[in-house]
């Protein structure tokens, strides 16, 4: 979630610093009971651009999955 930061104090915390790796490839070496914790630039995606675009008669091609944009034309949706 855009915002959301590791908590520094309690449980959590504490069970992340006893789990977490740094390195991904350490991931392919243990066989259980670590986490990786990747930040992710999210995208500044709204479903109401999308069907906005697509009653438009735009594309959204970009901004959905292939199989969510088939799924969509296939039932005539937000047209």
């Amino acid at each position: 979630r855009p915002g959301w930061q590791l908590p520094d104090s309690g449980p959590v915390a504490q069970w992340l610093r006893e789990h977490r790796l740094l390195d991904s490839r350490e991931l392919h070496r243990r066989a259980c009971g670590s986490i990786l914790v990747e930040e992710l630039r999210p995208l500044a995606i709204s479903s109401t651009e999308i069907r906005e675009l697509l009653a438009a008669g735009r594309s959204a091609r970009y901004l959905l999955p292939q199989v969510v944009l088939e799924y969509i034309q296939a039932h005539n949706l937000y047209q």
